[in-house]
């Protein structure tokens, strides 16, 4: 590129410049281009594990009745001794246990509650509510 620039006395000078943008870009793509990538990778021997198998949880269910009446899967208790050794029990055994508590709706929240509580306090880990029946 030619530049005029005008001097005092008026004699035109021609000065010459190289224009260095299109090398400076060539540069800096040969310089990327030559550099090796980088790849942040460790390589870890983790074992492979298999899905575990699937054990389906055995339901139990307890029902609450009017006047303190249990019903443990269909089998009448003799009273909350009878319940707590048979949510013992079940809390012990290998395979997971769910309990479903079924309650009547004349019942009073306190046999509910000292149910849920008499769960907890066996070890019962799943426990739910049903619908209540007539």
């Amino acid at each position: 590129m030619a530049m005029m620039l005008p001097d005092g006395a008026g004699d035109d000078e021609l000065m010459v410049e190289l224009n260095t943008t299109p090398l400076i870009d060539v540069l800096l793509v040969m310089l990327i281009l030559s550099i090796p990538p980088q790849w942040h990778a460790v390589n870890m021997g983790l074992p492979v594990s298999a899905k575990p198998p699937e054990i389906k949880p055995q339901v139990i269910v307890l029902e609450i009745l009017p006047g303190d009446g249990l019903r443990w899967n269909g089998q009448a208790l003799a009273g909350h001794e009878e319940l707590q050794a048979q949510m013992a029990q079940a809390a012990g055994q290998a395979t997971p246990q769910v309990l479903h508590i079924r309650v009547h709706r004349q019942v009073a929240y306190s046999a509910v509650a000292h149910a849920l509580s008499t769960a907890q306090r066996q070890g019962l880990k799943q426990v739910a509510l049903l619908d209540g029946f007539d």
